[in-house]
């Protein structure tokens, strides 16, 4: 896959004893990600291999950008795109293995939870704050 030009080292972080090869699809094609480096990886194709393999349970409801997640590859040495994530741990692994969704739903959940005392009135109704903002210009006020 040279002819993208610049390529980089992209590190598989599931852990050695799970001997998991990843995939991701760039450009209409498909590319294997074997356990441990795997260098000359195109460095366009980086994003998306992130964004095709991430750790469930890790992202941040509030920042749905790269930052906001952690994923199963990681550029070495790779200058503004390197990273310092570490391998996953067997533990770890059985985590990500047992969420449904990359999504982590105790922070999408939180403000539920913190708000249980704190109640809007719409229509002698109380609701959540969260479900008051879904609701706000949706219907007249009563007079």
């Amino acid at each position: 896959m040279s002819i993208f030009g610049e390529t980089v080292t992209l590190r598989n972080l599931t852990p050695k004893a799970a001997k998991v090869t990843l995939r991701v699809q760039y450009d209409g094609r498909r590319q294997d990600i074997l356990p441990g480096d795997n260098p000359g990886f195109p460095k366009v194709a980086v994003r998306f291999a992130k964004q095709q393999n991430p750790v469930m349970g890790s992202e941040d409801p509030d920042d749905p950008t790269i930052t906001g997640s952690r994923y199963l590859v990681a550029v070495v040495n790779g200058g503004e795109q390197g990273d310092d994530d570490p391998e996953l741990t067997m533990e770890q692994w059985y985590a990500h293995l047992g969420k449904p969704s990359r999504i982590n739903r105790e922070l999408a959940n939180l403000d539920l939870v913190s708000d249980k005392k704190k109640h809007e009135v719409l229509r002698g109704k109380p609701i959540s704050a969260r479900e008051a903002r879904a609701h706000v210009g949706s219907f007249e006020a009563d007079s």
